[in-house]
């Protein structure tokens, strides 16, 4: 299953991944699953140091892989369910032998940061890495996203398990709650959930938006504790705001750095 697994990782684009603790609501974020070490894995920059240390914290870890678009013909809709470990990497060693090449593939936008010698010496913060392995417990098959607006919606049950579904979503008119429809009529278990939504640019992924609503399902109804501010695809950018993410990112990724170094 170990090779199989590797080439449906190799074959796909984006992924969501799903955490949770005892306590609270699960949480979700959008991402690119790598492997490493005969385990897929994630390689976060220090900009996302937060994320990093909570899905190593996390009781439960579920990772979909839902999204058709820009994948090979190896690629298989899953949920891969586990438990994730920390690996950090502050000097890039790790990434640079063993994920850059995937990332350089896998998401185009990195080669504005690390396709020569020049630009990773230029952008020295990108090589350092968060790198999350994910133990793998069980895999099984999930429907694939077949629109842009469907959403990945995992519910916390009661054995403390995280379980993915593919819904649409719609918000009420108080936003209160929003009303789900599973796709292929399954049952949506009652209980802490966290529902994702994501969009991009395809191949290039320039543009990427990821946005969740977190609440709790009882029946068809997820009851919202929060909601986002906006959702879809973000507009294409100006080269002036082009310019000042890359001024945020690179601040982000150094401060983060910087904590790590100071066991902040």
């Amino acid at each position: 299953m170990t090779e199989s697994l590797s080439e449906v990782v190799a074959a796909s684009s984006l992924c969501e991944v799903f955490w949770a603790d005892r306590i609270g609501p699960p949480s979700a974020a959008g991402a690119i699953l790598l492997w490493w070490d005969d385990q897929p894995a994630f390689a976060f920059t220090f900009a996302s140091v937060e994320r990093a240390y909570a899905l190593a914290r996390a009781t439960s870890v579920c990772v979909t892989l839902t999204e058709p678009r820009s994948t090979t013909a190896r690629f298989t809709p899953l949920a891969i369910h586990g438990h994730a470990r920390l690996v950090e990497d502050p000097d890039g060693t790790v990434f640079t032998e063993h994920f850059l090449t995937q990332e350089l593939r896998r998401y185009p936008p990195s080669r504005a940061y690390a396709d020569s010698l020049l630009l990773r010496r230029e952008n020295w913060w990108y090589l350092p890495r968060l790198i999350v392995p994910i133990e793998i417990d069980a895999i099984r098959p999930i429907a694939e996203r077949t629109d842009a607006g469907d959403h990945v919606i995992a519910v916390s049950t009661q054995s403390g398990n995280l379980q993915p579904l593919i819904v649409g979503l719609e918000p009420n008119a108080t936003k209160t709650s929003a009303t789900l429809t599973p796709l292929n009529d399954h049952e949506i278990p009652d209980g802490p959930a966290v529902a994702i939504g994501q969009d991009a640019s395809f191949p290039d992924l320039e543009q990427w938006s990821t946005w969740t609503f977190r609440g709790r399902t009882t029946g068809d109804t997820l009851v919202l504790t929060e909601q986002p501010h906006r959702y879809g695809r973000i507009r294409v950018p100006s080269l002036w705001q082009r310019l000042t993410l890359h001024r945020r990112f690179a601040r982000a990724c150094r401060s983060g750095l910087n904590a790590a170094a100071h066991g902040d």
